[in-house]
């Protein structure tokens, strides 16, 4: 309880920590204070009132999976450190207590998660779907078999293309469950948890076999910040592992701009294509405000197409101001000019289509 206990506030430390690093008073009272003080009147203005928006064309079958997904948000801890593996043989009743206190935590985590987000969601599956507190119950139970489930799978031996459509099947077959049998789903779902509970017990806290995937794991949770927040502040990002393997392109061998001046926007555009990270963090930012597209009224549509614009638009200028800060650019030197007229052709390539896009949608919404 001890090593739980002191590796658990170091946990709490270093994400204080991390947070001050990137964050000043500025942030908060320029951005996150009106960010929540919008979502609050939004909330108010919109679902308390009975406007759905979107949702009234999306089926409960949907709603329910969508759900189960996202009870997976999170991870589930076991704190363990790559120096425990000499810990486990010498110390394992200890190792063992420190496991078993961390997978509670996180399923006590989860559980607040869960519910914060049923809680949010009750005017709309209350008023709009006309579930019942045990349907709601039920949806909560399984998104919390499912977050118990999910890392079942991400610590097994299977290869990595059969553990993304095997958690797709386990929510499916969870939402199957809720939807054409709810009157065993009150045992089932109850039952199903405390046997994975039982099968994590006894597969992976007290056994040390599956220590090198537990330990992957464990790493990604304690650094998933760092990969979201390394862009306000450049001192994180020697915290992040790199990989120096370096592969021959595959995409845009030869030249995309045939302008003489236009080498910055070539090399901006290979950059933001190549680069696994920056180009799932560029889906991931369209794909996050859809869902908001599709739920909120025209006028917050109207206000969300303008923070999708500065929003696309401050992260293209991250990516730029940290591929201007390479090494290289002090041997060869560039022309803030050169920089500016680049970022105007990548917005144009990277923000203006995705705008055009967002906006016909909104017009199309107001328009049914």
């Amino acid at each position: 309880m001890q090593l739980f206990k002191e590796r658990l506030i170091r946990e709490w430390r270093f994400h204080t920590k991390l947070l001050k690093d990137v964050m000043d008073w500025t942030i908060l009272l320029y951005a996150m204070i009106p960010a929540g003080a919008f979502i609050y009147f939004l909330y108010r203005e919109t679902v308390l009132r009975g406007e759905f928006g979107f949702f009234v064309y999306i089926p409960i079958e949907f709603v329910i999976f969508v759900l189960i997904l996202l009870g997976s948000v999170g991870y589930m801890r076991t704190l363990i450190e790559p120096a425990d593996r000499l810990f486990i043989i010498q110390h394992p009743r200890i190792f063992t207590r420190l496991k078993r206190f961390s997978i509670y935590y996180s399923v006590v985590w989860q559980s607040l998660f869960i519910t914060g987000i049923l809680l949010v969601l009750t005017p709309v599956l209350f008023i709009h779907y006309e579930l019942m507190i045990g349907d709601v119950l039920q949806i909560g139970a399984a998104m919390l078999l499912y977050f118990c489930f999910n890392p079942c799978i991400e610590w097994s031996h299977l290869h990595k293309w059969v553990k993304g459509p095997a958690g797709l099947l386990v929510a499916a077959c969870l939402s199957a469950v809720i939807l054409y049998v709810p009157e065993m789903a009150t045992l089932l779902l109850p039952a199903g948890l405390v046997l994975v509970l039982l099968f994590i017990e006894m597969r992976h806290v007290r056994s040390g076999a599956y220590f090198e995937k537990q330990l992957e794991h464990d790493l990604k949770a304690h650094t998933r910040w760092l990969g979201r927040l390394f862009f306000f502040n450049n001192e994180l990002k020697s915290m992040i592992k790199e990989h120096h393997t370096v592969k021959a392109p595959r995409l845009f061998k030869g030249r995309l701009f045939k302008g003489p001046d236009d080498a910055v926007a070539d090399l901006l555009v290979k950059t933001l294509v190549r680069n696994k990270r920056y180009r799932w963090s560029y889906v991931r930012l369209v794909l996050i405000t859809i869902p908001l597209y599709l739920a909120l009224p025209f006028w917050a549509d109207l206000l969300l197409l303008g923070f999708s614009y500065f929003m696309l638009t401050g992260w293209l200028e991250s990516v730029m101001y940290e591929v201007k800060g390479h090494a290289i650019f002090n041997v060869l030197k560039l022309q803030d000019e050169q920089w500016n007229t680049s970022m105007k052709r990548i917005k144009a390539i990277f923000v203006a289509p995705v705008l055009l896009c967002m906006g016909l949608l909104v017009v199309l919404g107001f328009l049914l």
